[in-house]
């Protein structure tokens, strides 16, 4: 008697395809894993073309990536695109960064918000993370750190590193929550037993400073070595600094030496500048011009303005090689250009003599100006100066007296002795000789020659002991 085989149902039909482009899927992540990426794209592409999200999410990044195949993040797109119409949150996320960044596709900050925020609310904790920081630095959307708290728990919850680094800063500093400083400590421990660099430095300047834990200099250079040694190579240069000014460790030149020199041979600028000032004075090793002028020169061409002026002052002097007048003048220019006051007046001296270009004392007072009128003392007292002498500019003793007036309310000895000057003559002020005296002191206090000189002059001619005045036992 023969029996009727019965029909397979739909829904088996369905579950038996799906198991067999599952199949397949794995099939190519074993190839994949040893080593044949061709065949495994070739198996991948049939179970993307069946309708299997997986395999286009990992046919998307192998395109991405170039793993296998040449990178071609149009082709990429793609198979997101496909994946992500299958609801796969993975594909969405890379849409969204794709669009983030205008990679193989138009760049586009709303889709890209769109899909990252699909991605997220699927249940993709990387989309979370990313939102978070999209909203807490306010690239490509409205800063907003409501929204950056909002999606950082929702990926913290399944401890999500970029989440976690972000909760850290929202409770450091108080955003959307209140400010908690052990809070923020355990979220960046957290992260960082993820190997999250950015957490790991936190942590260091939390130990460092003592916040969210007890004050720990030596957690803290645990901490920056870890960073360091994961290529955030600045954290080297903290060890140096702490070592350099005796933070929390006893002062050792030398030891601030080693780390310097680690973050400088992997090219970070401010540690060449500082390993420079060490050769220069010869504070833990050995004097040598010639290295801290190679190490300035280093870090000023990656932009480091600290080095650009000490270099130009080297240049200037033919300290560590030949004297450059030239090349000192460019650097002092360079560095001017990024608002440094010190080589602002570098330059406005070198106008006004003529070295390394010609003399011109009217673009002297313009670069004095300048550095004045961002609170440098020096060119405050020096425009007073030029001013007060005509030179460069129009001989004006009440613009000079401004200028002496702002610089000697921050006791800048030179400038205490200019205002001095003109009290005691009576320049475009009342004379005014227990006024002048009392500036000279001040002035001679802080140790100015010109002041100690020229208050004993006055002690003489005048026929004043000097220890009748409050200071005047100085002499």
């Amino acid at each position: 008697m023969s029996m009727n085989k019965r029909k397979k149902e739909p829904r088996q039909i369905a579950e038996g395809k799906k198991n067999k482009e599952k199949n397949v899927f794995e099939q190519a992540v074993l190839l994949l894993d040893s080593g044949k990426e061709q065949e495994a794209a070739e198996m991948l592409k049939k179970a993307a073309a069946a309708g299997y999200a997986n395999a286009c999410s990992a046919l998307g990044c192998m395109y991405l990536f170039g793993h296998g195949m040449t990178a071609d993040p149009k082709k990429a797109a793609v198979y997101f695109r496909r994946g992500e119409k299958l609801l796969d949150p993975v594909c969405a996320y890379w849409l969204g960064t794709m669009h983030l960044l205008g990679r193989g596709v138009a760049k586009n900050e709303l889709k890209a918000v769109g899909y990252l925020k699909g991605a997220a609310e699927a249940g993709y904790p990387p989309a979370a993370g990313v939102l978070a920081e999209l909203y807490y630095y306010g690239e490509h959307v409205k800063r907003d750190y409501k929204q950056a708290c909002r999606w950082a728990m929702r990926g913290a919850s399944e401890k999500q590193v970029q989440a976690l680094n972000i909760l850290g800063h929202l409770n450091l500093e108080g955003k959307a929550c209140a400010k908690n400083e052990k809070e923020a400590f355990s979220f960046f421990a957290m992260a960082a037993e993820e190997g999250d660099i950015d957490s790991i430095v936190n942590l260091a300047r939390m130990c460092r400073e003592g916040k969210g834990c007890e004050k720990n200099a030596l957690s803290a250079m645990d901490f920056y070595k870890k960073a360091g040694d994961l290529g955030e190579y600045g954290s080297y240069n903290q060890i140096g600094l702490m070592y350099c000014d005796g933070e929390g460790v006893e002062a050792d030149n030398k030891e601030a030496a080693v780390w310097f020199k680690k973050a400088a041979d992997h090219g970070y600028a401010a540690a060449q500048c500082n390993l420079a000032d060490l050769y220069y004075e010869g504070r833990g090793v050995w004097f040598n011009d010639g290295k801290a002028r190679k190490l300035y020169t280093l870090a000023a061409l990656q932009g480091y303005v600290p080095a650009m002026t000490s270099l130009a002052h080297m240049l200037y002097e033919g300290e560590g090689g030949e004297k450059d007048l030239k090349n000192s003048f460019m650097w002092n220019e360079r560095a001017a250009e990024l608002g440094e006051t010190q080589a602002m007046n570098a330059l406005a001296g070198m106008y006004l003599a003529g070295e390394g270009t010609e003399k011109n004392p009217e673009k002297a007072v313009e670069y004095y100006r300048r550095a004045a009128e961002l609170g440098d003392v020096y060119a405050q007292n020096a425009l007073g100066v030029r001013y007060s002498e005509g030179e460069g500019v129009e001989k004006d003793d009440n613009t000079a007296l401004k200028w002496f007036r702002m610089a000697a309310e921050r006791d800048y000895p030179p400038a205490l002795y200019s205002l001095a000057v003109m009290y005691y003559d009576g320049c475009v002020v009342h004379k005014d000789m227990n006024k002048a005296l009392e500036l000279l002191r001040r002035a001679v206090a802080l140790g100015d020659p010109e002041a100690e000189k020229f208050l004993k002059e006055i002690y003489d001619e005048e026929g004043i002991d000097g220890k009748d005045f409050p200071g005047g036992g100085r002499l």
